[in-house]
Formats: C-alpha cells, sequence, structure tokens
C-alpha cells in the first residue's frame, strides 16, 4: 500500500509540473512548442518509473487538467496528441522492437498526416499551395525525428542519472 501511495504522489507532482510547463507555453508564446513537447516527457518519465498502468491513468489526468486549465485549448489538444504518440509508442517499444522505428513513423503519419489535410489551419496559418504541402510533410516528418530522438536520449539516458541524484528508493 505505501508504494502505490508514493507512486500516485508521484504523479500528482508529476502531474502539476507538465501543466504548468504547458502553461508556460501559454505566457511565452514563442516557446510554446518546446514548452508542450517538455510537458510530454513527464509522461516518459511516468511510464518509465510506474508502469503503463499508471501512465495510461497519467494521461487521462494530463488531458483533462490541460483543457480544464489552459486558457488555449490548442495547446491542450497539441500535448493530447503528442502525449499519445508517447503513450502508444511506449507500449509498442517491447511488442515490435525490430519496426519499432517504422512503426513509430507510421503512428506518427496516422495523425499529422489527416491534421494536415484537413485541418492545415492548425499547422501553418498562410495560404497553402502544392509545393508547401509537400514541404510541410517533410517538414514534419524530420520535426518529428528530431523530437523522437531528443525524447529518447532524455528517457533513457538522462533520466535514469537525475533519477539517481532526486529519488531515494
Amino acid at each position: 500500500m505505501h508504494v502505490n501511495a508514493r507512486k500516485i504522489a508521484y504523479l500528482g507532482i508529476l502531474l502539476a509540473l507538465a501543466v504548468l510547463l504547458v502553461y508556460g507555453g501559454t505566457v511565452i508564446e514563442i516557446n510554446t512548442l518546446f514548452f508542450i513537447c517538455a510537458a510530454s516527457f513527464c509522461l516518459g518519465i511516468a511510464i518509465t518509473e510506474c508502469g503503463r498502468r499508471l501512465g495510461a491513468g497519467f494521461f487521462i489526468a494530463c488531458t483533462l487538467l490541460t483543457f480544464i486549465l489552459l486558457p488555449n485549448k490548442m495547446y491542450g489538444l497539441t500535448l493530447t496528441v503528442i502525449n499519445f504518440y508517447v503513450l502508444v509508442s511506449e507500449c509498442l517499444k517491447d511488442r515490435i522492437p525490430k519496426g519499432f522505428l517504422l512503426a513509430k513513423f507510421v503512428l506518427f503519419n496516422i495523425v499529422y498526416i489527416p491534421a494536415f489535410i484537413f485541418a492545415p489551419e492548425l499547422i501553418y496559418t498562410g495560404k497553402m499551395n502544392d509545393r508547401f504541402f509537400i514541404l510541410g510533410i517533410l517538414a514534419g516528418q524530420i520535426a518529428f525525428y528530431i523530437y523522437d530522438r531528443v525524447y529518447r536520449s532524455i528517457i533513457y539516458g538522462y533520466w535514469p542519472a537525475i533519477r539517481r541524484r532526486i529519488m531515494r528508493d
């Protein structure tokens, strides 16, 4: 019982940090995507520390809190989509070890390409032409690859070292 209470308290603090990071993106508009991506790392930490089941609960709680507390609901939607990717990719990691990179790109494109086709104003506010459409798809792939590399290096590289310093078992 004590261990579960400790995990729940830890997830509550992590959830507060995630919401504060997204809210920081609403205050400092120029770095919004940075703050949203940093908040999504909290879900990765939650899954790493507490498992997939509590990580899924963290995902639901983070989604609800961001939609309730944030004035700009688009930031909440963006965080939800990124967190959905993190949750599903962490679940696929052990199930598809050989095709994991391909599975991640397929998962990303299932979300990104329909959003880019049906709601391009979510990604770009200017006039959309065919040339920019192709460029936007390619830029999304590059941005996704960079995000995924940073996410993996933080969660599996830096987080274990940080964890040893700030947490006692």
